[in-house]
């Protein structure tokens, strides 16, 4: 934590709607740009950043951090100065909008993590919702923080014609591994976690209510205790250590 405090780095945070990344992302110039990581950053993220110097030097690294959390959201829109407000872009709403779009923009996707039971529930759900038939599905095994990106995945995803890889292997591993696929590539690449549950419905969403207050985690918390316990109670209340020394900042797109 004091190596933290002395890092000169900060965290920045896209001050962003849903719709404008959106758009962004389907008009992006998918061909001709180097990679670029983008990362959901919730106060999960933030408080395993407060604690590991080399996490918290990949958020303040290439790429953009989305504001999945909802405390930082609140925090910002209360002490902001600017009129333009922040807006908390969850994952799962992230992907329902660029698939919705997807088709009459042609972009084809790339599904990299979770178990072979999940993606073959995605890629019904995602045929019957949204129409889409350019999409691959890939289930690496497990991969930790230091892993790299296999030549044969490499060339996998190149010869597959996708223009966006989504990862969900669990933060913080899919956030490193989501960086290291962009060097590699020139896409984009979302680390977007439990999202890839939520599309197979694999796991259920909270209510819109407990959303819109920012108690979707207790609703989760409670659908899976043992797991989330650490999570929320201890790891995630730590991002207030980034809010009180200003290593959090808000750049717009």
């Amino acid at each position: 934590m004091r190596s933290l405090i002395k890092a000169p780095e900060r965290i920045f945070l896209k001050n962003t709607n849903l719709e404008e990344i959106t758009k962004w992302i389907v008009s992006k110039d998918l061909y001709d740009q180097s990679g670029i990581p983008i990362r959901l950053v919730n106060t999960f993220s933030l408080g395993l950043a407060a604690l590991d110097l080399n996490y918290f030097r990949l958020l303040s690294g290439d790429g953009i951090n989305l504001p999945d959390g909802k405390p930082p959201v609140i925090f910002n829109n209360l002490f902001r100065r600017k009129k333009l407000k922040s807006e908390q872009i969850r994952g799962i709403d992230l992907l329902n909008s660029v698939l919705t779009q997807s088709k009459s923009a042609g972009i084809g996707h790339f599904f990299l993590g979770s178990t072979d039971k999940v993606l073959d529930k995605m890629a019904a759900n995602i045929f019957v919702e949204f129409g889409l038939t350019n999409v691959i599905f890939h289930q690496p095994g497990f991969i930790e923080r230091t892993s790299a990106p296999s030549p044969e995945l490499i060339e996998k995803i190149r010869n597959s014609g996708s223009h966006i890889v989504w990862v969900g292997l669990g933060t913080p591993n899919q956030d490193f591994f989501a960086k290291r696929l962009s060097d590699e590539l020139p896409i984009l690449v979302i680390a977007i976690g439990a999202a890839f549950d939520y599309l197979s419905k694999n796991k259920k969403v909270a209510n819109p209510i407990l959303i819109k207050i920012g108690l979707e985690w207790f609703f989760r918390l409670l659908s899976e205790p043992k797991r989330l316990v650490k999570r929320y109670l201890l790891i995630s209340p730590l991002w207030l250590a980034l809010l009180i020394t200003r290593k959090i900042k808000w750049d717009s797109m």
